[in-house]
């Protein structure tokens, strides 16, 4: 039976979902309500099933019991109500800026274009990924096709490394779609297939689903919001029906991507057995189907807060309620000159425990075990802030802007799986990268 307090709990919860879809149906593209929609599908229902004692998602159990994790009911429900209110007090911030209205692509305003910095910069990115990527092939032991399959490999020397190999098509691709939807070209040649491929390729041999998904739902989204019509066709009277269609694509787009997610699983764990030299192959849904791949794995998020809630006073090291905050400001530094820099939480836990799997953070976790009960006021700020942000982008008047906040919102599993600190990092690199990228080649007129 629910107690009292439950059904407070699991009414805010319904309530969170009512209106997080209700804002979808006015902008499919909203950040806040999609965050929400992730929180209610994949985090909550985990949360029941321990309370209730179901046993649905068994692999759940196998995690969080090398963690040691046998909470209370009292205990379960202590940490549904503090994550219920971290998420309330988010959606509260992030709807003091929400703009509920459509993604306006037809009437972007024209930029310049400096066609010999498109050159360059399209050059200089290339040549650092392929250095990149011949680097990461030298430390690879496998076979040149097996390093493009999503199996667990261990090549990449810092996760800055990761990224910048992962950003850097990214940029190429933007720029030529900004260019084609600069001089209304109206066909998909074979040098923006080629910047996708490369998008791909830097992606998939890292083995994480959560980063392939990231670039599968950048591609999409930037063919989606970037109109096939510019705004030439516009006032030559051709009315522009894209706006319209953006609500369904990206809903379509949304179930596309919900199925990868068992998708890529399966081919890791099928390539990472080829990868040992495994003669027997187990198919890889026997080992677990995909109801459980979809909520089921340490990926869910509520046992975690649990386990590392346990872990975490040991951890903190005199620096309570604080702690991933100096890590966000030190982890830029290099091992060599600061060497005594904090190791990302769960990395320290999963060797105090001894355990074979290393949980994710998430973003309720990482506000929890950073501010502590403050946390409900942080995530607050976090949401108002991240909406001014990414809506100032969205429905900006220049398409150029308007990418920024696609690259934001193909991060939103990152926001939502590693917390904040993991996003501000990556956002902060891919962020500032892009922008200088994108005004060096489309700088803004200037009125007269």
């Amino acid at each position: 039976m629910l107690t009292f307090l439950n059904l407070i709990i699991f009414t805010l919860q319904i309530i969170l979902l009512i209106k997080a879809i209700l804002v979808l149906k006015k902008n499919a593209l909203d950040f806040g309500a999609l965050f929400i929609i992730i929180y209610i599908v994949f985090y909550v229902p985990v949360v029941y099933d321990m309370y209730f004692d179901w046993q649905l998602f068994s692999y759940v159990y196998k995690i969080v019991g090398q963690y040691n994790v046998f909470a209370s009911k009292t205990t379960i429900t202590y940490f549904n109500f503090i994550t219920t209110l971290i998420m309330l007090s988010f959606e509260i911030g992030y709807s003091l800026k929400r703009k509920n209205k459509k993604v306006n692509v037809d009437l972007c305003k024209p930029t310049n274009y400096v066609s010999v910095n498109y050159y360059i910069i399209q050059c200089l990115c290339f040549t650092i990924w392929l250095v990149i990527m011949v680097n990461l092939l030298s430390r690879y032991n496998g076979d040149l096709i097996m390093f493009f399959t999503p199996s667990s490999k261990d090549v990449y020397g810092s996760y800055y490394e990761k990224y910048i190999s992962f950003l850097l098509p990214i940029i190429m691709l933007t720029l030529k779609r900004l260019k084609v939807y600069h001089f209304n070209n109206k066909k998909i040649d074979k040098t923006t297939v080629f910047y996708v491929l490369l998008v791909l390729a830097s992606s998939v041999p890292s083995g994480q689903r959560r980063e392939i998904i990231n670039q599968i739902l950048y591609i999409s989204l930037l063919f989606i919001v970037l109109p096939k019509y510019s705004i030439i066709d516009y006032f030559k009277g051709y009315k522009n029906k894209q706006k319209n269609q953006i609500q369904t694509k990206v809903l379509r787009l949304g179930l596309f991507i919900a199925a990868l997610v068992p998708f890529f699983w399966y081919g890791r764990v099928w390539f990472n057995q080829i990868q040992r030299g495994a003669s027997n192959i187990t198919p890889p849904w026997e080992v677990r189907g995909v109801f459980e791949v979809l909520f089921g794995s340490s990926s869910t998020g509520f046992p975690t807060i649990i386990a590392l809630n346990n872990y975490y006073e040991t951890i903190a090291s005199g620096l309570p309620y604080f702690r991933n905050v100096i890590y966000l400001i030190t982890s830029p530094i290099p091992s060599a000159i600061y060497s005594e820099k904090l190791a990302a939480l769960t990395e320290e836990v999963q060797n105090m425990s001894n355990a074979g799997s290393n949980l994710s953070l998430f973003y309720i976790t990482d506000m929890y075990l950073t501010f502590g009960p403050v946390s409900i006021f942080v995530s607050f700020l976090v949401g108002y802030i991240l909406s001014v942000m990414y809506n100032r982008s969205l429905h900006s008047i220049y398409m150029k802007h308007k990418v920024l906040a696609l690259i934001a919102l193909s991060q939103i599993v990152l926001l939502y799986k590693n917390g904040v600190t993991e996003f501000v990092i990556k956002m902060t690199l891919y962020l500032f990268l892009m922008i200088i990228s994108i005004n060096l080649i489309f700088p803004t007129k200037k009125s007269k």
